[in-house]
């Protein structure tokens, strides 16, 4: 999603393309529904273009030559709503850590600072289990995804994930 931010008398608003997101988890079903998991994921942005405004002028830079990257570890819970079934709709969500680095740009005399830093990140997940055998399950679903990293006059950082996943059991 953009992000909107100020500083001083400037005010801006960054626009992001769509990248991929690659996650493994390794987690332990309770057979009750429950379910937990610790998981690592990695994600790959390109920044479309940076809007800033002092109220007077304003300027859009191209920025798509800076890159994104968001390496997330996260401690999860599940409820599968019908664990025993071939459909099972289940919610969910995590709570981590996000490390966010971003590349340094300059353009046009404007020079943007890159970003490295750890934040707090936090999801909620809804979807639906499709048992393909009793080890092998597909999950398509709905991730929102926070990460606070609002600082220096920044809004935090949001994301709307639609994913499809696979899950073994052994």
């Amino acid at each position: 999603m953009d992000r909107d931010g100020s500083t001083g008398s400037v005010s801006a608003t960054e626009s992001y393309e769509y990248g991929p997101t690659i996650n493994g988890a390794v987690g332990y079903t309770f057979g009750n529904g429950f379910r937990s998991e610790l998981e690592v994921g990695y994600s790959s942005v390109d920044v479309d273009e940076v809007k800033a405004s002092d109220g007077v002028t304003s300027v859009t830079l191209d920025a798509g030559s800076v890159d994104v990257s968001i390496l997330t570890v996260t401690a999860n819970a599940f409820y599968d709503f019908r664990p025993d079934e071939q459909f099972s709709p289940y919610v969910g969500g995590g709570i981590g850590f996000a490390r966010i680095e971003a590349d340094d740009f300059s353009q046009g005399g404007y020079n943007v600072e890159g970003v490295s830093e750890t934040d707090l990140t936090a999801f909620a997940e809804l979807g639906v289990g499709i048992a393909l055998s009793d080890k092998i399950t597909v999950a398509p679903a709905y991730r929102f995804m926070w990460v606070n990293n609002g600082s220096g006059g920044w809004d935090d950082s949001q994301a709307h994930l639609f994913k499809v996943g696979a899950r073994f059991a052994f």
